[in-house]
């Protein structure tokens, strides 16, 4: 199995900037400031599922680079689990509105 570098390196890229904004999150009381605390406190457990998120894809991708096709299957997952923490009914409903529009 073949990955090419430039994915490997994109989703490097993209685990660093997960860790850098969920590590913010997390040690920056200045974010969820004006939450409520029950929205402050669900965002810190968002912030750090999407770190353990960003860990497991650096260590798959090296995985992966490696030549392994059970770490391919991880960083696969792990590429998109801190976007399903994100997800709202309204986004996933603005979505289908474009797509049937295509």
């Amino acid at each position: 199995m073949k990955i090419s570098k430039t994915a490997l390196w994109l989703s490097a890229i993209d685990a660093l900037l997960v860790l850098t904004a969920s590590a913010s999150g997390i040690f920056l009381k200045s974010i969820y400031a004006r939450e409520t605390l029950s929205w402050a406190v669900q965002g810190i457990g968002q912030d750090i599922i999407n770190l353990i998120a960003a860990v497991v894809l650096f260590i798959a991708a090296y995985f992966v680079n490696k030549g392994s096709f059970k770490a391919f299957l991880i960083w696969r997952v792990a590429k998109v689990a801190p976007l399903q923490n994100n997800l709202t009914p309204e986004l996933v409903d603005d979505v289908r509105v474009v797509l049937h529009k295509l």
